[in-house]
């Protein structure tokens, strides 16, 4: 079953997000800045990088600050929703918000390598559908008042996908001394205007960029609170302006909690976690890291983890908190001493997804990033098969 087909109701909702969508594309084009001039996220950069109500829907987990959840069929008397409808993914609820799967959960990617032709929309081709969602960067550079925009937002949305959205936003203090309220604001009303539902993060995997014992790379002496206070600062701007269009989504690495962790680390991670009333969904990042992105085959071979190993921990933490989880971004290499091993991997992550019902969303990172090669097609079709196996499952909800 389809979102668009879940009532009369929610159709003609649709119809009025699609009308004010276009309207607003149009605003941005006369203002020059086309929703479809899309700037490719800045990979290196990427790597220097309110409150919850107890209402649950058919056994799902509860949203946010500020409002009711809307269902999507589950297994259970009704059908299983493995697609929805283009544009308007996620047939956001009554507060314009992400609707959170009552079964199964959104599959999306980040994908590109246009200096190769590569695509999302060529991804979506190659496997024979559409993602649910999209992952979208904007580093550093983009934090300042005359380059902030959300040109990417507008191109996922209007070509079917639900944007999850991550801000880098320069030194924490410049936020809450007040030096970037221009652009939070600013950023805030092309938000709201837009009406477009979307998960959004400032500054994901913030644990790279703040001091601790255990952290080479403090970036500008920020700690553990410059964090909490810059998220909660924004956080309460964007209420104050009323943007009711952000699911809020914090988004850290998992692996601390996996076998190759450190305690230190992980109470680090957990002390800037800005809190219940500012959250509404809780994401990783989690891959097969093998050790490093510099081991040589042999030792890949050697150190392989499987996606439950490397995530259980993290999954089992954050899940007593009540809110929905995602992978925002997660791979796995090849091997190359073991045909198939790759897309066994993706076949074994599968079943533990599945076994992850907290876990309503997924975007895989499918780039060569730093000498990690994450892609999909490494290794040929014989590894392949492995993602083609899983994005059929009609468990994982993919767009039409």
């Amino acid at each position: 079953m389809s979102l668009n087909q879940v009532g009369f109701e929610s159709t003609l909702q649709q119809m009025v997000q699609i009308l004010k969508v276009v309207v607003f594309s149009a605003f941005l084009a006369a203002c020059g800045q086309s929703p479809l001039a899309v700037e490719a996220p800045d990979q290196a950069e990427k790597s220097d990088s309110a409150g919850q109500d107890s209402s649950k829907v058919s056994g799902s987990v509860g949203v946010g600050p500020t409002g009711a959840s809307t269902t999507i069929d589950g297994p259970n008397g009704s059908t299983n929703s493995s697609a929805i409808s283009a544009p308007v993914i996620g047939a956001a609820n009554s507060n314009n918000k992400v609707a959170i799967p009552d079964f199964g959960a959104y599959i999306g990617m980040n994908s590109g390598d246009e200096a190769n032709g590569v695509t999302l929309a060529g991804r979506e081709n190659l496997l024979g559908h559409k993602m649910a969602i999209e992952r979208v960067f904007y580093p550093n550079r983009n934090w300042t008042l005359d380059r902030i925009n959300i040109n990417q937002i507008v191109n996922s949305y209007v070509n079917g996908r639900i944007p999850m959205v991550s801000y880098k936003v320069g030194a924490w203090k410049n936020i809450t001394s007040g030096r970037s309220d221009a652009i939070i604001d600013k950023l805030a009303g092309l938000i709201k205007d837009s009406g477009i539902p979307m998960l959004l993060t400032f500054h994901h995997e913030p644990e790279d960029d703040a001091c601790s014992n255990n952290t080479p790379n403090c970036g500008e002496g920020q700690t553990a609170q410059d964090y909490v206070d810059m998220w909660r600062y924004i956080h309460n701007r964007f209420a104050a302006l009323q943007v009711d269009n952000v699911s809020w989504n914090w988004i850290i690495m998992g692996w601390q909690w996996g076998p190759g962790g450190n305690d230190t680390v992980r109470n680090h991670i957990e002390s800037m976690f800005p809190g219940v009333d500012y959250v509404d969904w809780m994401s990783a990042d989690l891959y097969n890291m093998a050790g490093n992105c510099s081991l040589t085959a042999r030792e890949i071979n050697s150190r392989w983890r499987e996606l439950g190993v490397e995530g259980q921990g993290w999954y089992d933490w954050a899940s007593q908190f009540s809110k929905p989880l995602a992978l925002a971004e997660w791979g796995t290499f090849d091997d190359k001493l073991v045909d198939g091993r790759k897309a066994q991997w993706l076949r074994n992550a599968s079943e533990t997804l599945k076994s992850w019902t907290n876990i309503k969303a997924i975007t895989y990172f499918d780039r060569d990033h730093l000498g990690c090669d994450w892609r999909i097609d490494t290794g040929g079709n014989i590894e392949l098969d492995g993602y083609r196996d899983l994005i059929n499952d009609p468990y994982f909800i993919k767009g039409e």
